[in-house]
């Protein structure tokens, strides 16, 4: 669903994401809007909207302060997950999302055996797959040893990582 048109229908939302500062506007009936923009350090994310009275705006530091709470939480996840140079998945995830794949797999084929209805299973396993691709770069150890971990690092970054 692309909702480009809600954003575009909504001025402040829209100076919000593209300038990436808070934005405190009055609203009608006394009410005051605070927009505060979220990042992963790479983009906006999202956008925390609050409303209230006049005295939301005491609360203001507080909850930017809060976002960064958040922001620095999505960053420690991120460089938990992922390779710093290469942005691609590190082992532990790849373990995490292969072991999770396998599960649902489990229990689908669990759920099917007992509901009676193993042929279905079997023709669901034929219409359905699952790729698995493992990319080993057997001589980057070889270059590393011998060119050295910078040259090394440039054949990661020029590989394509689609």
């Amino acid at each position: 669903m692309d909702d480009s048109h809600i954003i575009e229908s909504d001025v402040s939302l829209k100076q919000c994401i593209d300038t990436n500062a808070t934005i405190t506007q009055p609203l009608d009936d006394g009410l005051y809007r605070i927009l505060i923009p979220v990042s992963n350090a790479i983009m906006i994310i999202g956008v925390i909207s609050l409303s209230g009275k006049k005295d939301i705006l005491d609360s203001l530091e507080l909850a930017q302060n809060m976002v960064k709470i958040y922001e620095n939480y999505q960053i420690i996840l991120n460089e938990s997950e992922y390779d710093e140079l290469t942005g691609l998945s590190n082992r532990r995830t790849f373990d995490k999302k292969l072991s999770r794949l396998l599960e649902m797999r489990n229990m689908r084929d669990e759920a099917y055996v007992d509901s009676g209805f193993v042929e279905k299973c079997k023709e669901t396993t034929k219409e359905s797959s699952t790729w698995l691709v493992v990319i080993d770069f057997d001589r980057l150890k070889k270059i590393n040893d011998t060119y050295g971990h910078l040259h090394g690092d440039e054949v990661l970054l020029i590989l394509p990582k689609k």
